[in-house]
């Protein structure tokens, strides 16, 4: 864990404390589309990413044909 978070760091991420993180102003926004993420809901809800999104609970049955192709 420790090589991973240097990795972040040298690559000019900040590492910040759970009780920081969560002063975000993100987490103060309630989003109109319930789901198993925020980033998911509020992205949805930006309405910039329309037919790009793919909800996070899709399995593999929507990778299955693209993954056989390349022999995966």
């Amino acid at each position: 864990m420790d090589d991973l978070i240097q990795l972040f760091k040298e690559k000019g991420w900040k590492v910040i404390s759970s009780q920081e993180a969560y002063t975000d102003p993100i987490y103060t926004i309630t989003p109109i589309n319930a789901g198993e993420s925020l980033i998911y809901s509020l992205a949805k809800d930006s309405k910039k990413f329309e037919g790009k999104l793919r909800y996070p609970a899709e399995d593999s049955r929507y990778e299955k044909e693209k993954m056989d192709k390349l022999g995966l």
